[in-house]
């Protein structure tokens, strides 16, 4: 019988115990989630390794605030974003910077004092209007920002893999969790001083799935979609009823019947019946629907059904270094002269030699984007 592979909290160093242990909690096999049960009950600020308000409110009223793998990916991805968009290289860079010019943005080094503003930020065009008194006004206001927060929405679209657009609501597919962070990427440059500060501004929320529950959890694997087998059919219905009303008031008058006119449109129009094909092709993606009766037990046999079916799924292994630490810490190094010991101090390691490791990472990944 082969080991078990060893299994670590998946914040890596921003695990709650990487400061005592000097590593990220090992998990336990009875531990079925990616997090060490310290992260799941009180996650860590990125930027000061201290409760946000949001937590220390929910620890405060007897609430939960959880995180997730996607969670934990999400806020690694975002870090990835920041270092393309401090670099001034990759895909990210460039539409950040045609975005910047096609709403003539001049971006401002952002500085902590900013950091308070309501997001998302709202355009420079925006900000440089006159708070709107008349209809006029307020529809030109409106429709502007509309067109802002599609553009912001599109980015992230464009650079956010699907897996890690965040918490969705069924009919709004739209990756919204991100367009603060985009907002503040538009709008200002990281400082390359305080990138960690920078990463920690936007935030991704906690989503709890009642209004008053007791258990709120940052992009939880969850969605809330009508059974489909109920919305096929009133879909269906609502297209016949439709199509029904069609021929009845214009095609009849015509002398035509339903049927002559389906087979005109299915030679004038291959696709319209390639399409009923091409959706019978979709993937299927597997869902464990929780019912009135459905147990923790029950879910978590399906969770293991689910994952036994799956061809591939990353493997497990230590976390690596935090590449936003990695590259900050090298810029406070050789940009600003910071020795070791304040940098120890900067992101709590107990151990000095670890400054020497994190800047050579960094080194290199900023070698890699040059």
């Amino acid at each position: 019988m082969g080991s078990v592979a060893k299994r670590y909290c998946a914040r890596g160093e921003r695990c709650t115990q990487f400061e005592k242990l000097g590593s990220p909690t090992r998990l336990r096999e009875t531990n079925k989630s990616e997090i060490c049960e310290a992260c799941q009950v009180v996650p860590p600020d990125v930027s000061t390794n201290k409760q946000n308000t949001f937590e220390a409110w929910c620890e405060a009223s007897g609430k939960r605030a959880l995180e997730s793998r996607v969670g934990v990916e999400m806020e690694n991805y975002k870090r990835e974003l920041i270092i393309s968009l401090w670099s001034k290289r990759g895909a990210f860079w460039d539409a950040v910077r045609q975005l910047r010019e096609t709403w003539h943005v001049v971006p401002e080094v952002a500085v902590e004092a900013r950091r308070k503003e309501r997001l998302p930020l709202l355009p420079p065009i925006l900000c440089d209007m006159r708070i709107p008194a008349t209809e006029q006004q307020k529809e030109d206001w409106s429709r502007t920002y509309a067109q802002w927060s599609e553009s912001l929405l599109d980015l992230a679209t464009e650079v956010v893999p699907a897996p890690l657009q965040g918490f969705k609501i069924h009919g709004h597919e739209r990756p919204i969790e991100w367009e603060g962070f985009m907002s503040v990427c538009v709008r200002f440059d990281p400082p390359g001083d305080d990138l960690i500060g920078f990463a920690g501004w936007a935030r991704f929320g906690h989503v709890s799935l009642y209004t008053k529950g007791l258990t709120y959890m940052k992009a939880p694997p969850i969605r809330r979609i009508p059974e489909p087998e109920a919305e096929r059919q009133v879909l269906e219905a609502a297209w016949a009823d439709t199509f029904d009303a069609v021929f009845e008031l214009y095609l009849e008058p015509l002398g035509l019947s339903p049927e002559q006119v389906w087979k005109a449109i299915y030679e004038a129009c291959p696709r319209v019946r390639k399409a009923g094909q091409d959706l019978a092709k979709l993937p299927r993606q597997d869902y464990i629907e929780v019912g009135p009766h459905t147990t923790k037990a029950d879910v978590e046999l399906a969770f293991s059904m689910i994952h036994e079916a799956r061809k591939a799924r990353p493997a497990a292994s230590r976390p690596k270094r935090d590449r936003l630490i990695c590259v900050e810490a090298a810029i406070l190094r050789d940009q600003h002269e910071w020795p070791y010991e304040n940098l120890a101090k900067r992101y709590g390691w107990q151990d000095q030699t670890l400054a020497s490791k994190y800047i050579a990472d960094g080194r290199q990944i900023l070698q890699a984007t040059s």
